[in-house]
């Protein structure tokens, strides 16, 4: 309930704080790891304010690296959701009949991965293609295409969590 709070304070100055998108992310990963649906929640909130924060760190030197933070992110998050929500019991009983084994429950949905994808699209563009087309004549183009994209995930995050209240 706190974290929805929070995401609604954010929500209401998006277009000047990204970076406070923090405040409800982190309360989010401490409840990540008590159930399957919040760790994929958190998953993707996560990814989506970390890019968020991209436009902070503008200088040319810094890019490989802020690229590269988010990258190995994504993957210590995927790796330990895939461990903490492996069903170990049904494995070693799956081996010994021979059955098709299922590594872990936590996938993302169809939705989810496709904004994901959504970003790295919007990255290229933003990075690449905007300021090759434009130049310098709309120089706040870039930034206002990650901000409107991220802040479609943090309301697809609060319509989440606001869902999963009132049910």
């Amino acid at each position: 309930m706190d974290s929805l709070c929070i995401h609604m304070r954010v929500l209401f100055g998006w277009h000047v704080h990204e970076k406070a998108s923090l405040h409800f992310t982190i309360p989010l990963a401490i409840v990540a790891v008590q159930s399957l649906e919040d760790a994929k929640h958190y998953f993707l909130v996560s990814i989506v304010s970390c890019y968020s924060l991209f436009p902070l760190l503008y200088e040319p030197r810094e890019y490989p690296i802020k690229v590269l933070l988010l990258l190995l992110h994504s993957m210590v998050m995927w790796l330990g959701f895939s461990a903490q929500y492996t069903d170990v019991k049904g494995l070693k009983e799956k081996k010994k009949e021979g059955g098709e084994i299922k590594r872990s429950k936590f996938e993302i949905g169809c939705v989810e991965k496709s904004y994901l994808m959504g970003l790295v699209i919007v990255e290229i563009v933003s990075q690449f293609l905007l300021p090759y087309f434009l130049g310098d004549r709309y120089a706040f183009m870039p930034l206002m295409l990650i901000s409107t994209y991220c802040a479609v995930g943090i309301m697809y995050s609060w319509i989440w969590q606001l869902r999963k209240i009132l049910t």
